[in-house]
């Protein structure tokens, strides 16, 4: 039998002892991440995100370019808003095609919708009418609903011809469909119209304020907007009446609903929780300029801020991971693959896809910054970039076994 020498025992005893006493410190000390209640913002730390980022990237496979399509007529995505802007990837086809918006090339202040296959090959194109600030969006029965004159409602069949002309909106910015037809139209001073399948007006009501993006609308037609400004949270139900609002919500983007029903509000300090009688529930915190969240099925979310992370928080607020993503004036967009995990971008002109479990699965880099995107049923991610086009990117082949980009 091993013995040890007295001195030796004494100094076995005392790491035993203090290895005992950290294990019960790890194992009693509260997870910061477990956000509702928590006083302290979580920090996302102020080392070289970048340089993080670019080392990430350089494990990672690269996204294949399938194909371009080059047309100046593309001019901005729908997070860029100008007197000429053109926008790009609003919905898709059944199959892998897409329908864009872009500026008609005969005829300058007209749109054209352009309908591309999956190899990005144009089918058709039909004018629908004057382009204006405002991005059109696709209604029931496809229809597109877009804005005349910056002013008029319209909208148009798949095929080009027009269905309805609704009432003039003085000042309109966004528009978002209704849940069985119909529009939600927006304006800068305050003013929330909603109109019926028809492009009749069903209610006109003021918010107090023009919203900081397009309203989310809500089963049953009633909405809920965020104010520029004000940073107020006001909720419409159905009928046009003021169901709640928060006017110290501070919000810096439209809220998402949660699969069991309460509301997500990315505002200064963190994601704020409603139950949909108004009631705050709680604070998930994060720092930075927060845009909208995006809610899964699990109840998960993932948010990316300015302060430059995206962040995958849990259906109770406790944060799962954070990827780097570079700081930005504003923060980028974040869409979920219909293949798993997530696809964003940075500041520095990756198109990244996150996996589940936070791990960069490939990357894509363009000088130049997406200005919008959309992925296909098959993980495929269609990009437009202002002044050049549109360029479709598959993800890689399968991963070498034993390679970074194969580990779960």
């Amino acid at each position: 039998m091993f013995l040890l020498e007295p001195s030796c025992l004494a100094t076995f005893r005392r790491v035993l002892a203090l290895a005992l006493l950290a294990t019960l410190a790890v194992a009693s000390a509260p997870d910061r991440a477990e956000a509702v209640g928590d006083s302290s913002p979580l920090d996302f730390g102020e080392d070289d995100l970048e340089a993080r980022l670019r080392y990430e990237v350089s494990r990672a496979p690269k996204g294949k370019l399938v194909w371009v399509k080059s047309d100046p007529g593309f001019q901005n995505g729908p997070f860029v808003r100008s007197p000429d802007s053109i926008w790009v990837v609003r919905t898709s086809d059944p199959g892998n095609g897409a329908r864009a918006v872009r500026r008609h090339a005969g005829s300058p202040g007209q749109a054209e919708l352009v309908e591309l296959d999956a190899q990005g090959r144009e089918l058709r194109a039909h004018s629908i009418g004057n382009s204006t600030s405002t991005p059109p969006v696709f209604g029931a029965l496809g229809w597109i609903i877009g804005l005349k004159n910056g002013t008029v409602p319209m909208a148009w069949s798949p095929s080009g011809s027009m269905v309805w002309q609704g009432p003039h909106v003085n000042g309109a910015r966004f528009l978002e469909p209704g849940p069985k037809g119909g529009v939600f139209v927006a304006n800068g001073q305050g003013a929330m119209v909603r109109l019926d399948p028809r492009g009749r007006q069903l209610f006109s009501s003021f918010l107090g304020g023009g919203p900081v993006a397009a309203p989310l609308v809500l089963p049953g037609g009633s909405t809920a907007s965020c104010l520029a400004g004000s940073g107020a949270l006001v909720v419409l139900d159905g009928g046009g009446a003021v169901l709640f609002r928060d006017d110290g919500a501070r919000c810096t983007a439209s809220p998402s609903l949660h699969p069991g029903g309460d509301l997500y509000l990315p505002a200064q300090g963190g994601i704020r929780r409603y139950d949909s009688k108004g009631k705050l529930l709680g604070t998930v915190p994060l720092t930075g300029s927060l845009g909208r969240a995006l809610l899964l099925p699990d109840g998960s979310m993932a948010v990316a801020s300015s302060s430059g992370h995206l962040a995958m928080l849990s259906s109770k607020g406790r944060l799962l991971w954070t990827f780097p993503l570079g700081r930005a004036s504003h923060p980028p967009w974040v869409q979920a693959s219909p293949t798993g995990g997530l696809v964003t971008t940075s500041a520095v002109g990756y198109v990244l896809a996150i996996n589940s479990r936070g791990r960069l699965s490939w990357s894509y880099h363009h000088p130049a910054q997406a200005q919008s995107a959309w992925v296909r049923l098959d993980g495929a991610v269609l990009l437009l970039y202002p002044g050049e086009g549109l360029r479709l990117i598959t993800p890689p082949g399968p991963p070498r076994p034993g390679s970074e980009a194969a580990r779960p």
